[in-house]
C-alpha cells in the first residue's frame, strides 16, 4: 500500500513560485537527503524540533505561534526547523511557493523552513516514522546524539512542546 502526504489538490496558476525574497525568513528548497538524514546530521550535538506543516493546512497555521514561543523561550538551546508540503509549481520546480514566501512575509517565522522537493514520499514518511500516515502537521524532536525521542501527529502546545524539550536537553 502506497502512502502519500494527505494534501488538498489545487490549481496551479501561472506565475504561482517564486523565489524566495532576502527579506523572507530562511527558506529553501530540499531533496530527500536534505530533509532526511543531511538534515539529522547538521544539527547533531543539537536537540532538534522538526514540524511538518503547510500553509493550506488550518491546524498547521494555528500551531505556528506555539512554535515561535518556543523558539524565544529556548533560543540557541535547540534547533527548529519548519518543513513545508507547500506544493512547488511543475513548470518552476526549482522555486520556492509563492504562496509560502507571501506567507512568512505576513507571519514570519524565526527558524528556518524547508520545501519538501522530492517525490519520494513513502520513503521521507518511513524515515520520520513507520507508522505515521502523512498527516499534517506532524512534530518530531531528536536529543543531541540525533535519537529520536518524541513524534506527534496534530497540533501542539507551547506546554506540551516545553515539556518534551525538557526530557530532551
Amino acid at each position: 500500500m502506497t502512502r502519500r502526504f494527505t494534501v488538498i489538490l489545487l490549481l496551479l496558476l501561472p506565475g504561482l513560485a517564486v523565489a524566495a525574497p532576502s527579506a523572507s525568513p530562511e527558506v529553501k528548497l530540499a531533496g530527500f537527503d536534505g530533509l532526511t538524514k543531511d538534515l539529522l546530521a547538521a544539527h547533531r550535538g543539537h536537540v532538534l524540533v522538526v514540524n511538518f506543516w503547510a500553509t493550506w493546512c488550518g491546524p498547521c497555521v494555528a500551531e505556528l505561534p506555539e512554535f515561535v514561543k518556543l523558539h524565544k523561550a529556548y533560543g540557541d538551546r535547540i534547533d527548529m526547523v519548519g518543513i513545508s508540503l507547500d506544493f512547488t509549481d511543475r513548470r518552476h520546480p526549482d522555486r520556492v511557493p509563492a504562496t509560502l514566501v507571501n506567507f512568512l512575509e505576513r507571519k514570519p517565522l524565526p527558524y528556518p523552513v524547508l520545501v519538501k522537493n522530492t517525490t519520494r514520499d513513502e520513503q521521507l514518511i518511513n524515515f520520520y516514522d513507520p507508522n505515521w500516515p502523512g498527516a499534517i502537521p506532524a512534530t518530531y524532536i531528536y536529543d543531541a546524539s540525533g535519537q529520536q525521542v518524541y513524534r506527534y501527529m496534530g497540533g501542539l502546545t507551547f506546554d506540551a512542546l516545553k515539556q518534551e524539550i525538557e526530557k530532551a536537553l
